[in-house]
C-alpha cells in the first residue's frame, strides 16, 4: 500500500504476529536470520504489525528489517480511522498488547481468554 492508498483508506484489516525463530515469516522467507531474530527478541522485539516489528512497549523496534520493508508503517496505519488487528492464543498475548500500545490498533479482534490475558498483562 502506498502513502496515497493508506491516507484513503477508512478500514485496514491486519494480523498480529509473534516472534518466533520455529515459524517465523521473516525467518522461513530469509528476510532475517534464526539468530537475528532471537537477538531481536533477547532486545525486547515482541511483535510485528504490517512486518513492523516493535516492543512490548509499542514502539518500532530499531532494526534493520524495518527500513527496508516497502509497505504500510505504523503511522500511517495510525491515520486510518479503523484498524482491526485480528490474532488469538496464549503464544500471541505479548504481541497483541505490544500491537494495541503503538497505537496502529484501535479494533481488535480476539477470543475471549486471550483479550482476559491481553487485559491482566496490562
Amino acid at each position: 500500500m502506498n502513502n496515497a492508498m493508506a491516507s484513503s483508506a477508512d478500514i485496514a484489516l491486519v494480523g498480529i504476529g509473534q516472534l518466533d525463530a520455529q515459524t517465523s515469516g521473516f525467518v522461513r522467507e530469509g528476510m532475517m536470520t534464526e539468530g537475528e531474530l532471537q537477538a531481536a527478541i533477547a532486545d525486547g522485539a515482541v511483535g510485528d504489525v504490517a512486518w513492523r516489528i516493535y516492543t512490548s512497549s509499542g514502539d518500532l523496534y530499531p532494526c534493520a528489517l524495518n527500513d527496508r520493508i516497502i509497505g504500510i508503517t505504523l503511522d500511517e496505519l495510525r491515520q486510518i480511522p479503523m484498524t482491526i488487528g485480528v490474532a488469538s492464543g496464549a503464544s500471541k498475548v505479548p504481541a497483541i498488547a505490544g500491537a494495541l500500545r503503538t497505537g496502529a490498533i484501535n479494533v481488535m479482534c480476539t477470543d475471549d481468554k486471550t483479550a482476559q490475558a491481553v487485559l491482566e498483562l496490562a
